[in-house]
């Protein structure tokens, strides 16, 4: 159990890790497939992470990770699969969660990294750390696993052009 464990955890978070998050992504596909229901996928990425690691160095990059992943995960429901995506991208299934919830539910992430992340850079030059985030949802915005994630990507990347700091739900 303890090697299971392991095996499907990132060790820098705690959280599920992107292997892990990508057997049960397909496992929400078939089971929502199979039942007629649906989910969201959320994409989130820290604002800036890069300068951040720059000016205040990799530990205090790890440091802020770590917050980050526990603030998203007191905001989810123990239903809800949240996984370390990559780099400073989090990846969250939301089953049985439309748009408008997941919507809601990212806004709370969002809101509490901005509300509850202390100030404890020194070189940073931003008053806040933020995150921007995206939604698809299955099977509106796609039933194969690669274009649910290419429309979450899609829609993340939007709320960066946009001005960072903010939540967009796929449309086309």
């Amino acid at each position: 159990k303890h090697l299971r464990e392991l095996s499907i955890t990132d060790s820098m978070t705690g959280l599920f890790n992107r292997r892990y998050f990508e057997e049960r992504f397909l496992e929400e596909i078939h089971r929502s497939s199979q039942h007629n229901l649906f989910f969201s996928l959320v994409i989130l990425d820290i604002d800036d992470f890069k300068l951040f690691n720059d000016t205040e160095g990799h530990l205090s990059g790890d440091e802020l990770l770590k917050a980050i992943a526990n603030i998203a995960k007191e905001c989810l429901r123990i239903t809800d699969v949240i996984a370390r995506f990559g780099g400073e991208e989090f990846a969250v299934i939301m089953p049985q969660t439309d748009k408008e919830e997941a919507f809601l539910v990212s806004e709370r992430i969002r809101n509490s990294v901005k509300k509850l992340l202390p100030k404890t850079w020194h070189v940073f030059p931003r008053e806040y750390l933020t995150v921007s985030i995206g939604i698809a949802s299955y099977p509106a915005d796609g039933i194969e696993r690669k274009e649910l994630i290419r429309n979450a990507d899609k829609a993340l990347y939007r709320a960066k052009i946009e001005g960072k700091d903010r939540t967009i739900v796929w449309s086309i």
